[in-house]
């Protein structure tokens, strides 16, 4: 089996040999021409988790983006011909992406959580009133 520190150019013939899509936040390996080349030769499927600025996504980030879009891209590789190439960040859902990538395809982005109102509230008038005292 592989252990810590595996390099890629052993993670993607281990792939192949046992049909599991690579799922990974080393986003070199979908812009270098070496790694590529071998994903294309292998057929080999990959996921990339990929953060939204040049911070590094901690734990807890790659797995809300893992476990919001483990559906979609389920579905995407058990449908599609393979390989297929996937990417995932916190502020974009799963989408497929062809290889080499170098730029970004502009998607909208998600729809932001309502902040709760704060303040008074406001009386609405010939309303009825619940709490007399208050």
């Amino acid at each position: 089996m592989l252990g810590e520190g595996a390099l890629d150019e052993v993670i993607i013939p281990f792939c192949r040999e046992n049909k599991l899509v690579w799922v990974t936040k080393d986003w070199s390996a979908g812009v270098a021409d070496v790694l590529v080349t071998q994903l294309r030769s292998e057929g080999v499927s990959v996921w990339w988790l990929r953060e939204e600025s040049k911070k590094q996504m901690q734990r807890p980030e790659l797995l809300w983006v893992a476990a919001r879009d483990i559906d979609t891209a389920s579905f995407q590789f058990d449908t599609a011909q393979k390989p297929i190439y996937i990417v995932s960040s916190v502020g974009r859902r799963a989408r497929e992406i062809r290889l080499p990538f170098s730029s970004r395809r502009s998607t909208p982005p998600l729809p932001r959580v309502p902040r709760p109102r704060s303040g008074p509230t406001r009386v609405i008038p010939g309303g009825t009133k619940l709490f007399q005292d208050l």
